[in-house]
């Protein structure tokens, strides 16, 4: 027996990212950055321009998309060809799970 469609509308869950803003921690020396996903991409070109880095990826909607947007989409920018995809930028993702069954 199929279900509804509106049975699942009903029980869809939104999840905003935007209060996961923050820089965790920059390192120079390696030059890595522990970044949350709701942290917007400008704020992440600011903060590695006050440590003297540059972060690539470069984009039109750079005011408004997220990293975990970024990295979902795995978008590419004006600086692709150089750098590569969002996806090659990043070393680790990391995600938690509501369910206190995971480990």
């Amino acid at each position: 027996m199929a279900t509804p469609a509106s049975w699942w509308l009903t029980r869809l869950l939104g999840v905003s990212l935007t209060r996961m803003n923050k820089i965790r921690t920059l390192d120079t020396t390696s030059r890595t950055v522990i970044a949350e996903a709701g942290m917007v991409l400008t704020a992440l070109h600011e903060a590695a321009l006050l440590s003297d880095l540059v972060f690539p990826l470069v984009f039109g909607a750079r005011g408004s998309c997220t990293i975990g947007g970024n990295l979902s989409t795995n978008a590419g920018g004006s600086n692709v060809v150089r750098y590569g995809n969002t996806r090659e930028l990043c070393l680790v993702v990391g995600g938690f799970s509501m369910s206190p069954s995971c480990a």
